[in-house]
């Protein structure tokens, strides 16, 4: 029995002494724990990713690009708002990220040569069936 509560007490010792990176106050530039902030650029990141790959693929022309790049400085920023704004609800907030999704896709699209644009929906059959296979 006294080596059962000797035990209890080692390791109630050992879990209080395990030291956490202590929060950072309020007035520091770092507010939010680096979990947090790498979960909100997480989106973003896969995206440019994305896109940078969707350039390469497709063969995009010098103007192609440009407008590529404003339409996706658009939508980023527009994202990005409706992710910040508290006001609205989680469903509402989908919903309007979804409309803004569908429209860049379709401003994107209007971008493309119809080659291009053959090429691109045969990458995104690809990807359904890829995805699908995996779950």
């Amino acid at each position: 029995m006294r080596a059962f509560s000797f035990l209890v007490l080692l390791f109630s010792f050992s879990a209080l002494s395990y030291a956490q990176k202590p929060l950072p106050s309020k007035g520091d530039d770092d507010s939010l724990p680096s979990f947090t902030v790498a979960r909100k650029d997480t989106w973003l990141h896969r995206f440019e990713k994305r896109q940078q790959k969707t350039v390469e693929l497709l063969g995009l022309t010098e103007p192609q690009k440009r407008s590529l790049d404003v339409l996706n400085d658009n939508y980023v920023t527009q994202r990005a708002n409706l992710q910040e704004d508290k006001t609205l609800n989680l469903q509402s907030r989908q919903a309007k990220i979804e409309t803004l999704r569908r429209e860049r896709e379709t401003k994107f699209k209007n971008i493309l040569t119809v080659t291009q644009l053959a090429k691109w929906n045969e990458l995104r059959k690809l990807q359904k069936k890829k995805t699908f296979r995996k779950k």
